[in-house]
């Protein structure tokens, strides 16, 4: 099983995120024009950030979330985007057609684009992408799991790119939306160049509609409009980014108007000092999708829990909610199992079942004798809980080892650093785990959920939900698949593999001269956005 980044919460995200390819098509919203009434075309739009990112290459597996949503559809492009509706849209592809009865891809490149430093997009350039992500020596491993089914690419044209698969995937436009057509980079600071002492940021060049320039201050960068872009030129002609790493000092620039967007407001502000008339008037307030959520996951391969009531109970004991609390609001209770807008649509339940966990307990034959540990069979349910000691892990393990301990469930917390996490997970040493995980679309779930997935660490085979996840990899993209939604919600939640807890809590503090910015739960694309002129 090859390796995967693991998520501690309050931690910016490392590594390429499955599912984070931009989610706005072309086609699924018109960008304004730079002339537009009413707005100002040459203006400067300041973005606060708690700290800047340093590894700006999306391709490479050690950005973290802002940069791939400061860098994404707008200085570098995939060949597709997803729409509203989660759906593969074109965008460096101007047209894809299935061969083969669904085992080869033929993309047809939009013609005209450029990289910001001249070149021409070719075939060639989205073939050396591929190259990176798929090799023995991948650069995103997560990436290359996502992408596995292709076999061969061959480029028969300038303009033409072919994907020869292993087996049919309809839905592998989707996956390939967060593969990024990235240029050459280089490593420059806020002034231009790579100074001694000074730290670098990787200058990525793409063909989106701002390229990365150097910043006259330091602790900045500087986007700006990309006189060659083949769309619609932004209206906006330049974006800074900004680190703030004060939380107070943040939300006191967007106030003083030093600042027109607080990208990531610290959740001790909400709602006391982010709401009122007084606020209304002058900002608005933007919910980001959160990108990660906290799981419990559970070893179905252990005897112990090879029971689904037991599982259910565990779930239900280890209460999301009070670990919630626990963190000062920093984060928000799952309640259910997220999987982002296609869970959302369905209205499905992936949380534990509403009865108390001791009562399930009891059902299942786990019985506490004496004020001790539950028995059956002569058996003591004692388990091992692995955990990672940064950030809130250690916190987090003690409070969900109590209260499994006043149930009658013995545990033992063992801590240890991210890299040994992932390897007791990948070897299946552990009976349970706590680790975040990237929000996935439905065309990734097989990655974690499919009995021969790559980083299924519950070791869950259910036949069933195999069917549901087949159907869904070889289903036609015009198909409606809420029907598999449904019934994969309900299979999770009548036999979970691990019991969702919580997800960060992600607010954008945004100022009333901006305009375009959709209430949709998604960081914008910076070209939609317009600027009200003073």
């Amino acid at each position: 099983m090859r390796a995967v980044t693991l998520l501690a919460v309050g931690c910016l995200l490392a590594g390429l995120a499955l599912g984070c390819g931009s989610r706005r098509g072309q086609g699924s919203r018109p960008r304004a024009s730079s002339g537009e009434a009413g707005t100002s075309s040459g203006a400067l739009l300041a973005i606060g950030l708690p700290q800047l990112p340093v590894q700006l290459d999306p391709l490479q597996g050690g950005g973290d979330v802002w940069a791939q949503r400061l860098v994404r559809g707008n200085v570098v492009e995939a060949l597709f985007d997803r729409g509203p509706d989660d759906r593969a849209v074109g965008r460096l592809a101007r047209a894809a057609e299935w061969r083969d009865q669904g085992r080869t891809l033929r993309l047809s490149l939009r013609r005209g684009v450029r990289f910001h430093d001249g070149r021409e997009l070719t075939s060639a350039e989205v073939a050396a992408a591929l190259d990176q992500v798929l090799r023995a020596r991948s650069v995103n491993p997560l990436l290359r799991l996502a992408l596995a089914d292709i076999a061969q690419v061959t480029t028969p044209a300038a303009d033409v790119v072919e994907l020869r698969l292993t087996r049919v995937n309809y839905q592998l436009p989707r996956a390939l939306a967060a593969l990024p057509i990235v240029g050459r980079a280089r490593a420059v600071d806020a002034h231009g160049a790579a100074g001694a002492g000074r730290p670098a940021h990787a200058m990525v060049v793409g063909t989106g509609p701002y390229q990365l320039g150097a910043s006259a201050a330091p602790g900045t960068l500087l986007l700006r409009r990309f006189a060659g872009y083949w769309g619609a030129p932004p209206a906006i002609a330049s974006v800074e980014l900004r680190a703030v790493p004060d939380a107070a000092h943040a939300l006191g620039a967007l106030r003083n108007a030093e600042i027109d967007v607080l990208a990531a407001l610290h959740p001790g502000y909400y709602p006391a000092e982010v709401s009122g008339s007084r606020f209304d008037r002058r900002f608005f307030l933007r919910r980001l999708r959160p990108h990660q959520l906290r799981l419990l996951w559970f070893n179905l391969r252990r005897r112990l829990l090879d029971d689904r009531r037991v599982r259910l109970a565990l779930a239900r004991l280890a209460d999301g909610a009070a670990l919630a609390t626990a963190l000062g609001g920093e984060v928000q209770p799952l309640g259910r199992v997220l999987w982002g807008p296609w869970g959302s649509a369905v209205g499905g339940a992936g949380g534990p079942a509403p009865i108390d966990g001791a009562a399930l307990l009891n059902w299942s034959g786990w019985q506490r004798k004496g004020g001790g540990w539950r028995q059956r069979d002569g058996r003591v349910l004692v388990l091992r809980l692995l955990c990672a000691r940064e950030g809130p892990g250690r916190q987090e393990a003690e409070q969900i080892a109590r209260r499994l301990r006043e149930a009658g469930v013995g545990v033992s917390v063992e801590l240890g650093d991210f890299g040994f996490v992932r390897v007791q997970l990948q070897r299946g040493n552990f009976d349970l785990a706590l680790s975040g995980l990237t929000v996935p679309g439905d065309d990734e779930l097989a990655l974690y959920l499919h009995s021969d997935g790559a980083l299924n660490f519950a070791h869950y085979e259910s036949s069933a939900a195999d069917a549901v996840l087949d159907a869904l990899r070889t289903a036609l993209p015009e198909t409606d698949r809420s029907p598999w939604h449904a019934r994969l919600l309900q299979l999770l939640a009548e036999d979970p593999p691990w019991a969702g807890l919580y997800v960060p809590r992600e607010l954008s503090v945004v100022s009333r001269r901006v305009e375009g910015w959709a209430d949709d739960g998604q960081w914008p694309e910076l070209a939609t956005l317009r600027l009200r002129a003073n």
